[in-house]
């Protein structure tokens, strides 16, 4: 009779991810991302050295910090390396939010689609394609009160397009001049 072999053992990211609570309410997931860690650190961050004036009110300064990059790259930080890991579910959103999803969404596979097939003026105009619904999602999510700001809101919908597995934490942390200079590289070569 053959020994059957003995389950591997999970690697420590597979561990993580086993560990971590999966939040599928994207209210849920902004509340506990403002009260983590990654937030208040990126907060001080952003305040460093700056004195604003007196009657600036906590909100207002919260407002400015989560307009900026530093914010939402703390909240890509959050959901990669914090305690939550993040589900996209399209029944937690209200119906405008879903269709800028699922818009973004198609232009984010058309995107890749050209990368794959298209030459570099088909991508380029893929590409616009996928800046104009990722533009469109971060408003919807800010008109419907799920984020406050289009810089979070854009953040947001990388997130879900990483859930997806249309991309990468990678790819996310990198600043948007560090992505059209990548993408004007990749259009030299096509």
């Amino acid at each position: 009779m053959k020994e059957k072999a003995a389950p591997s053992e999970p690697s420590a990211q597979e561990a993580q991810e086993q560990s971590r609570e999966t939040v599928s309410d994207p209210r849920r997931l902004i509340s506990l991302w403002k009260g983590s860690p990654q937030y208040q650190q990126a907060y001080e961050k952003f305040f460093a050295g700056k004195r604003p004036a007196p009657d600036v009110t906590e909100a207002e300064k919260q407002y400015a910090f989560e307009g900026g990059y530093q914010a939402s790259q703390s909240l890509i930080v959050f959901v990669q390396e914090g305690d939550y890991q993040f589900s996209y579910s399209s029944e937690e959103y209200p119906k405008p939010v879903r269709e800028a999803v699922n818009n973004y969404v198609e232009s984010a596979k058309f995107l890749i689609d050209q990368y794959n097939h298209g030459d570099r003026d088909d991508l380029l105009r893929a590409d616009k394609n996928r800046a104009y619904f990722h533009n469109e999602l971060a408003r919807q999510l800010v008109n419907e009160e799920i984020v406050s700001t289009t810089k979070i809101g854009r953040a947001f919908g990388r997130i879900i397009l990483i859930d997806l597995g249309l991309d990468t934490f990678s790819s996310a942390r990198r600043t948007d001049e560090d992505r059209a200079k990548v993408l004007a590289y990749q259009n030299l070569e096509l």
